[in-house]
């Protein structure tokens, strides 16, 4: 499993979604303006010691889209609650030490989509520690 199915399935297991916004994986729907989207962005050179083997680094990015600026800004910060600072958590089979937010949600503008309006977009960037 790669960090991006991590993250969007412990998001689907442990966001309330209250409103019941799509999450799909390295790719953003193209026709709609509500949904979460979770990219991996490659991550970092492995952590390295000498009593154990080289622990990944891996990365993502998981945005944000909603026709109204302040439903994704909650959904945005909502989201930064649950994913930043989690400790010694096992997701899918892989146990990660660490997954952090790199920074608080960012708002990256709006664009339009199709036929259905705007949709404005906010973006959060995750790194971690894997201990496998």
């Amino acid at each position: 499993m790669s960090f991006a199915e991590d993250i969007g399935r412990y998001i689907q297991q442990e966001y309330e979604n209250p409103y019941a916004l799509p999450v799909s994986l390295n790719f953003t729907p193209v026709n709609t303006t509500d949904s979460i989207s979770v990219y991996d962005t490659g991550g970092f050179a492995s952590e390295r010691s000498y009593t154990c083997s080289p622990m990944p680094r891996p990365s993502a990015q998981v945005m944000i889209r909603h026709s109204s600026v302040n439903t994704a800004r909650v959904v945005a910060e909502e989201l930064f609650s649950l994913l930043d600072g989690i400790y010694n958590t096992s997701v899918n089979g892989t146990q990660y030490i660490l997954i952090e937010c790199n920074s608080p949600p960012s708002y990256i503008g709006a664009t339009q989509v199709s036929t259905q309006g705007q949709a404005h977009e906010f973006v959060l960037n995750l790194s971690s520690l894997s201990g496998a």
